[in-house]
């Protein structure tokens, strides 16, 4: 537990920082910068249940990116509103994989 209002799930997957880019390797520049949980997903207990919380694989960049799913409850679901924000987050997740950084000098 974070604090009183938000929790967050075990940690049971490997750092999701800091990665030589494009690899499965940690740090090897110079800074040698030690492994970290930097990126995190925290929710209210009372609203959410957890069901699976873990790191993907990708390797787009230094990071792994966190993914949590859960089971929600609502009083009232605005469907206009739900699809305008899955559209969104799309629409930025594509923007993401398209856009790739270029690679970073060592």
């Amino acid at each position: 537990m974070l604090t009183r209002r938000f929790h967050e799930g075990a940690l049971n997957f490997k750092p999701t920082f800091k990665f030589d880019y494009e690899s499965d390797v940690y740090d090897t520049s110079k800074k040698m910068r030690v492994p970290s949980w930097t990126d995190r997903v925290l929710y209210k207990p009372d609203s959410c249940k957890l069901l699976a919380y873990t790191r993907c694989d990708c390797k787009f960049s230094d990071h792994r990116p966190v993914l949590g799913i859960f089971e929600c409850t609502t009083k009232k679901v605005d469907r206009k509103k739900e699809t305008q924000v899955l559209d969104h987050l799309l629409a930025r997740l594509n923007e993401r994989i398209e856009h790739k950084p270029a690679q970073k000098e060592k």
